[in-house]
């Protein structure tokens, strides 16, 4: 069902004209609907490979901490557990200070004055405190926006990646992807779920070609924008190393976000 753009009123699937104000139904052209269904397809993609790889995460940690708990020999009920502190008699404790202070004046008293010829105020060094208002704050090396990517570990993924046959570096490209654009400070860059439709549309001819995009990305990220990494990046990805070229990308994106 379809609404006219002129009055809003609903137009049958069809039909040329509206029903109530007679205006032309516009038709979207080829390139437009096959736009859409483009956008739609990669997003699907993404959401899909994001899904499976926060699944694999997960089921990677939980299996590391049972191998480390098989290992040293500990459970989570060996944890130690805080003592809860018992109820404290408020009334008894402010009487005790008041006692304390009262007993220690007289004795406060009968030791001032021989103390007061020691009490002499010695000269005090005095300093500007003030500051300008035209000093700037530290700016951050990274070209983008560090909010909400954390580290990820190389290893691990690498080891997901095989393990599940390619699933997990399907999700890695993705993260890879949409972390380096927001890094380098282009955010609206082709997405993630958009570079793997367009790698496998092209039988990974498309994959080249971001492999040498994220080694200039890489290079911002760095502060050398006339560095080296899309060239040893292409390369790789030709010599069939991609997955060299994912460890260096997360290996900058750990160093940016951790600082």
């Amino acid at each position: 069902m379809k609404f006219c753009q002129a009055c809003g009123a609903q137009i049958p699937d069809g039909d040329k004209f509206c029903g109530e104000c007679g205006a032309v139904v516009e038709e979207p052209t080829a390139s437009e609907v096959i736009e859409e269904k483009t956008e739609a397809l990669g997003d699907a993609i993404e959401d899909k490979a994001t899904e499976v790889g926060e699944a694999l995460e997960g089921a990677a940690a939980a299996v590391t901490g049972a191998v480390v708990d098989a290992v040293t020999g500990t459970e989570a009920s060996d944890a130690p557990v805080e003592a809860v502190p018992e109820p404290v008699d408020t009334f008894a404790a402010e009487a005790a200070g008041v006692a304390a202070a009262a007993a220690a004046e007289p004795v406060a008293e009968a030791v001032s004055e021989p103390v007061e010829q020691f009490n002499a105020p010695a000269p005090v060094a005095t300093y500007d405190n003030s500051y300008s208002s035209d000093y700037d704050a530290p700016k951050s090396k990274v070209p983008g926006n560090a909010a909400g990517i954390a580290p990820r570990n190389i290893v691990v993924a690498i080891i997901l990646t095989f393990v599940t046959c390619g699933i997990y570096g399907l999700y890695w490209i993705v993260k890879l992807n949409n972390e380096i654009n927001q890094l380098s400070g282009h955010p609206e860059d082709t997405s993630g779920g958009m570079v793997l439709l367009l790698t496998i549309v092209t039988c990974g001819i498309y994959g080249w070609y971001w492999n040498f995009k994220m080694g200039e990305k890489v290079d911002e990220i760095k502060g050398d924008p006339n560095g080296s990494s899309k060239i040893i990046f292409i390369i790789l990805a030709i010599c069939e190393l991609s997955i060299v070229n994912y460890a260096l990308m997360q290996n900058t994106i750990n160093t940016a976000v951790e600082g």
